[in-house]
């Protein structure tokens, strides 16, 4: 019950309320067990799940997917608290990785900060790291966007 009050698309796939026997069995794709046992464990208390024991990056990394997680299972409040977590935690090794991956997902609050972040004085350090040779060769479309932006800064 609690699965399907907080998530439509849980209530969905659980096939609640039902005549019949319910549909235990949920078949997750696309998602590591423990970004979907994080996602539970919001749903169930309303909670980011401890992460104290990832690096940085690996925490970064689980809050971008829970995050995706979020978008996909129709958890609002849940994808606030990532993006206000990934837009508030920029650095230069992991914007351009972060950058990619809210693209994907249409999330334009922490796309923007990640785009101010990089243009405001960043830019050259960005530009040496791993992400942005990847966003570079794959992603030409988003460096557009941040020149554009940068761009209009400076004619002001």
């Amino acid at each position: 019950m609690v699965l399907a009050a907080r998530s439509l698309l849980l209530k969905k796939e659980l096939n609640w309320p039902n005549p019949g026997p319910p549909n235990y069995v949920i078949n997750v794709t696309n998602m590591d067990p423990e970004v979907f046992e994080s996602l539970l464990h919001f749903i169930y208390t309303d909670a980011m799940p401890d992460m104290g024991q990832l690096n940085d990056d690996r925490r970064k990394e689980r809050i971008g997917y829970l995050l995706f997680a979020a978008q996909t299972y129709g958890l609002d409040r849940l994808k606030v608290i990532c993006e206000d977590i990934l837009s508030r935690n920029r650095e230069v090794e992991t914007v351009c990785n972060v950058l990619l991956r809210v693209y994907q997902y249409n999330c334009n609050r922490v796309k923007d900060a990640c785009i101010d972040f990089i243009i405001s004085d960043n830019w050259g350090e960005v530009a040496k790291t791993e992400g942005y040779k990847h966003l570079k060769t794959n992603s030409p479309s988003i460096l557009i966007e941040i020149l554009e932006k940068g761009r209009k800064l400076d004619n002001k």
